[in-house]
């Protein structure tokens, strides 16, 4: 049998008791759900910040990419600039010609005593020279330096020079020659040097001068910087980076 408990919501059904659900009247339906967290966001506004979101990726990741790309070219440039800088003082504390080359078309790079150059031009821009060392004849203790740039730049040879577009003002050795190992027995690994293809000789004078010359540093995406030494202070000046590309 079933009957109503008065002033409750239970209604017995025999021996069992069971709650009878109150229906909520209009104000009371409007308060609960007014009720809800102010602070939590719909799924309109949710899917309205991923596409703001999306947006500004999309605009400064490319942005973002150029710059970290740029800043490999300009940290190896920093690293020859600060190099040629310490050649001059080299020559200048030890009284001796010093030499830099590096490889066209490759990462390497040397610094090292320069003894003669043939023919009587000393301007290390002419045609093929033959050096002998100073080495044998001076101090064990010469500084020399050894150096390598990042794999993703290099220094330019005349195929960059050729095939460039000009507005990148590639410049590039226009001959090259190896080093005789008796040249390079101050290094550990001068076999392994006497079988690189260097650039001419910018040279450095104990004088506090330098030979007139200029290099570039190019990296993958085709963008170059170069280096330039001014003879008469051996005053090293970078300049601005370029955009160029392949024909």
């Amino acid at each position: 049998m079933m009957c109503l408990l008065p002033g409750t919501n239970f209604v017995s059904f025999g021996n069992v008791m069971h709650v009878r659900p109150q229906r909520l009247l209009p104000r009371q339906r409007r308060a609960f759900v007014s009720r809800r967290d102010p602070s939590a966001f719909t799924l309109l506004e949710l899917l309205i910040a991923l596409t703001i979101m999306s947006v500004i990726i999309g605009i400064t990741l490319p942005a973002v990419g150029r710059y970290l790309g740029e800043q490999v070219i300009k940290n190896n440039v920093e690293q020859v600039r600060a190099t040629l800088a310490g050649v001059r003082h080299r020559s200048l504390s030890s009284g001796l010609v010093y030499q830099f080359r590096y490889e066209p078309g490759g990462q390497r790079y040397i610094v090292l005593p320069f003894d003669t150059v043939t023919p009587a031009d000393n301007s290390g821009t002419g045609g093929n020279t033959s050096v002998e060392s100073a080495a044998a004849a001076s101090s064990p203790t010469l500084q020399v330096v050894n150096g390598l740039i990042d794999e993703r730049c290099h220094f330019a040879a005349q195929a960059d020079a050729q095939h460039m577009f000009a507005a990148s003002n590639v410049v590039a050795s226009a001959n090259t020659e190896q080093l005789p190992e008796d040249l390079l027995k101050l290094f550990s690994n001068g076999a392994e040097l006497a079988q690189v293809q260097w650039s001419l000789p910018l040279l450095f004078y104990p004088e506090g001068t330098a030979d007139d010359g200029a290099f570039t540093l190019l990296d993958q995406q085709s963008r170059s910087i170069t280096i330039s030494v001014r003879g008469l202070t051996s005053a090293v000046a970078v300049g601005k980076m370029a955009q160029g590309g392949r024909d």
